[in-house]
């Protein structure tokens, strides 16, 4: 019987490269579809920047100006175009601006980038560590249970920034200095329309840690580098050179607002006890962030982890570009761990790759093992006996959905189990079945304090469509992006501010505002960050 046994693994061993294959299609598909399959089931997020993103690309397609973006009619300075571009696009190409369109690029970046990864990975440190890294940023936690829902800039950016770090490597590897830099001039431009001032950042930290690691400081000079910012400027100075000729709006404004909006979440704008508080508080930010993944942290306590990095070249560059580049946010007690998306990759090439320069019998794999074994049980019996629990379950064939659930992880655990040599797969696979369980059973409360925002929204909309509205000036309408978006999506025009209290207009006022007024009012309603609105109409 064991050696029936071991003449299987074996087998597998012998073929874990057609394994991998086999894999990593099925577990591509698979964490394909568990992303897609609820992206459209919560509201808009009006307690985050995804309305913000959704209203500005929504008054570009209602207003026709796609040049300068809007909020409420205003111009919005605190971003580039460039995703609400994208978003613009995909609504134009899929029928609207519904939730499942609006969140679409956020998918397709994040397996965009894990096949980024993969590549790349693939190329330098081997198929396996390639196929453990990508999946672990498509799986990891942060992503999993919470910005995959948000339609937001973050993971399109990464991707972007993580391309840039590599192209540096891969090209200069090869001494190809007009790739390198007119290449990643052009993912810098990109980046700049994207998010501003930050791409131009992780350029420069990366070409100074590239260069003068390989003790080629001077071809910071080279010609090449002059075309490629010149790249750089062609498109970005492009844009803005049509943007300042059709918006009187001096230039100061506009990059002044840039560079706040890039280091207000930053030691410049910080307080110093901030700052050297989230030093200490930082690296366990990251691991709780970004598991199940960063156990492997463990890698790193190894005595001969220093050689290791060393012996390897793009494992030694990641490592520099990581740590040059980490240290903004390190110092950063604003940071969100979104903003952290393009080191991921870098952080888990090196630790996989630490990882499985080990021994499969040292301490590190058995540890690891235990955690895939124990973790895989956890989410078999939690799903076993939830069904049963007094909690509110509002998906439909709770029992089917439960147990399905259940025999997935019942079958993980037998293969994690009875063989060894695969039990990361089955890790990989369990933190992807269970985003399906997530999906189910755990978001549904997450939903309910959108829907409010929405329903009454709507409800504004239905009750001044084909009549004019406005916000009133100076309104303490609290974080009102979402509500704007619903409003203007429903009406299918821009909601303006007014400071006319002109008679039969419909107007969006709080109560401080309408004091002593002579007005009839039509709905009370509350918003997030404010308690105290109403649809009113002036009387004579």
């Amino acid at each position: 019987m064991n050696d029936r046994l071991m003449h299987r693994n074996d087998f597998i061993l012998s073929n874990e490269s057609r394994l991998q294959d086999l894999a990593g299609v099925f577990f591509l598909i698979l964490a394909g579809f568990v992303y897609l399959s609820h992206l459209a089931f919560l509201p808009l997020n009006v307690e985050t920047d995804e309305a913000r993103r959704a209203l500005v690309s929504l008054e570009m397609e209602l207003s026709g100006n796609y040049s300068t973006p809007t909020l409420n009619g205003e111009i919005y300075l605190n971003k580039p175009p460039l995703y609400n571009w994208i978003v613009v696009v995909f609504a134009k190409l899929f029928g609207g601006f519904s939730m499942f369109n609006f969140r679409l690029p956020v998918i397709i970046s994040s397996i965009g980038l894990a096949i980024t990864v993969f590549w790349f990975t693939k190329k330098y440190l081997g198929k396996t560590i390639a196929f453990f890294t990508a999946f672990a940023f498509l799986t990891n936690g942060r992503l999993l249970i919470y910005d995959s829902f948000n339609g937001l800039i973050d993971t399109t950016f990464s991707w972007l920034v993580y391309t840039g770090f590599m192209l540096v490597y891969h090209f200069g590897e090869k001494k190809k200095w007009y790739s390198l830099f007119i290449f990643t001039y052009l993912i810098v431009a990109a980046g700049f329309l994207l998010k501003g001032f930050p791409s131009l950042v992780f350029q420069g930290l990366t070409l100074l840690t590239y260069f003068i690691w390989k003790k080629k400081f001077r071809l910071l000079f080279h010609p090449a580098h002059f075309i490629g910012f010149g790249v750089f400027l062609l498109i970005v100075g492009g844009y803005y050179f049509y943007y300042f000729s059709v918006n009187d709006l001096e230039p100061q404004a506009l990059f002044s607002n840039l560079i706040n909006e890039s280091t207000k979440r930053t030691v410049a704008q910080r307080a110093i006890k901030e700052s050297i508080i989230n030093l200490f508080t930082f690296p366990f930010e990251v691991l709780y962030h970004f598991a199940p993944w960063t156990i492997l942290i463990i890698a790193t306590f190894n005595q001969n982890v220093k050689s290791l990095i060393k012996g390897n070249s793009f494992v030694h560059y990641s490592l520099l570009v990581f740590i040059v580049n980490l240290v903004v946010y390190w110092v950063s007690p604003g940071t969100f761990a979104r903003y952290l998306f393009m080191f991921l990759p870098l952080l888990y090439s090196i630790l996989f790759f630490l990882f499985f320069s080990l021994s499969s019998n040292s301490w590190q794999h058995k540890t690891v093992r235990i955690i895939a074994i124990v973790s895989s049980l956890i989410m078999l019996l939690t799903f076993l006996v939830l069904p049963f629990l007094n909690v509110e379950i509002v998906t439909s064939d709770k029992w089917i959905k439960s147990y399905a659930l259940v025999i997935i992880f019942a079958a993980i655990f037998f293969i994690i189990l009875k063989y060894k040599k695969l039990y990361l797969y089955g890790f990989v696979l369990a933190v992807i079945v269970f985003r399906m369980g997530f999906n189910w059973f755990i978001l549904e409360p997450r939903k309910k304090d959108f829907e409010i925002a929405e329903v009454v929204s709507k409800k504004i909309a239905e009750e001044t469509k084909g009549k004019s509205l406005f916000i009133l000036r100076d309104a303490q309408v609290g974080n009102f992006d979402g509500m704007s978006f619903h409003i203007a999506k429903g009406r299918k025009e821009v909601l303006k501010f007014n400071d006319q209290k002109l008679p039969g207009v419909f107007y969006i006022a709080d109560n401080r505002q309408l004091e002593k007024e002579n007005y009839t009012s039509f709905i009370h309603f509350k918003n997030y960050l404010s308690d105290s609105l109403q649809l009113v109409q002036f009387n004579k």
